[in-house]
């Protein structure tokens, strides 16, 4: 049928870009998605054979008046596969960019040539997604830096690439695409996923109530894998609550008038203990060692904060002390532990 087409539309670009790709999809259909070593021989020479169709009916299309940027995305593809020097794709992109700079789909496929399955190595497409968002400046980079990003995530083997990219980038990238083209589903389900994979939970549970259960099976694949993501932003985001509540309670206590003559107390009723804790621990380090106090003095919770080998054996030994009567309920003490001075 596109072959009809074109000999109907000889001077039409669309068809001949068009029968080209068809070509490119039927030669990856000959290969098949396995690693190298998987394809036959007969796969290979179909999947060769049949990219360079395609790259004769590109070559072709290029000499016709009308021209169009996927054009250059199938001859990218040829590229990738023909294995073309660096130079030769390059310089490639280059006629793409001055032909349409925001054909974005151009960015994806040199990301895709410059990892280390393909031509590049480890780094290449990171560095790239930079580099053309830098040049394209404004918010139109940004929002190809944060579509590289999802792109790679996706295409890099074990997501080697998203780790060197910048994450404040990819919010801007997202925000920007948000105020220029409004707001989608798609594209919260593609934040909410790289947050989770960059390990930004405040971010991912943002964009997941925003959401409010919209989710999206090409990302997720699964509604359990969806949910668990939610559970997990939450109880991190939880437990960092509880970390600000200890810290800026035992700062704000601290800071009061009755604040050091407290601790001063509380320090004493567990002088032997952190005597002892300190010299029985094998490895001397320093910890944060938090308690919230009742109205009676009695331990209501504990935390410790650092690598604590002696942490467990204070714990018990709080538990079971009545300290003080604090200055007033619910009452956070910060004692930060310092094996040299309590031995």
């Amino acid at each position: 049928m596109l072959e009809k087409w074109v000999a109907q539309r000889p001077n039409s670009i669309t068809a001949r870009v068009a029968l080209a790709e068809a070509y490119l999809a039927w030669g990856w259909f000959a290969r098949g998605n396995g690693y190298s070593d998987s394809v036959s021989d007969s796969g290979w020479k179909l999947f060769r054979d049949r990219t360079s169709k395609a790259r004769s009916i590109l070559d072709e299309a290029e000499k016709l008046e009308e021209k169009c940027p996927q054009w250059f995305l199938g001859m990218q593809e040829v590229a990738q596969v023909e294995a073309w020097s660096k130079e030769d794709e390059d310089r490639l992109l280059e006629r793409s960019i001055a032909f349409e700079p925001e054909y974005f789909y151009v960015y994806r496929a040199h990301s895709m040539y410059l990892l280390p399955k393909w031509h590049g190595e480890e780094g290449d497409a990171a560095a790239f997604a930079n580099e053309i968002a830098d040049r394209l400046g404004g918010d139109f980079g940004d929002i190809v830096y944060f579509d590289l990003a999802n792109y790679l995530c996706w295409n890099s083997d074990h997501d080697s690439e998203l780790p060197k990219m910048s994450w404040k980038r990819i919010e801007s990238g997202f925000k920007a695409s948000e105020k220029h083209y409004g707001p989608s589903a798609f594209h919260l389900n593609q934040l909410a996923y790289l947050a989770q994979k960059i390990g930004q939970p405040a971010v991912t549970m943002d964009a997941m109530t925003r959401l409010d259960g919209n989710w999206d099976e090409s990302i997720w694949k699964t509604k359990k894998f969806y949910d668990s993501t939610r559970d997990w932003a939450d109880a991190i985001l939880d437990l960092e609550a509880r970390k600000r509540e200890m810290k800026d309670g035992a700062d704000a206590n601290l800071g009061t008038p009755a604040g050091p003559v407290y601790f001063k107390s509380v320090e004493q009723k567990l002088a032997i203990a952190l005597r002892d804790c300190t010299e029985e621990s094998a490895k001397k380090v320093g910890f944060s060692f938090y308690m919230r106090l009742g109205t009676e003095g009695k331990v209501e919770r504990m935390r410790i904060v650092g690598e604590a080998p002696a942490g467990e054996c204070l714990m018990q030994a709080a538990y079971f002390t009545v300290f003080p009567k604090p200055p007033q309920e619910h009452y956070w003490v910060r004692i930060e532990v310092d094996p040299a001075k309590y031995q």
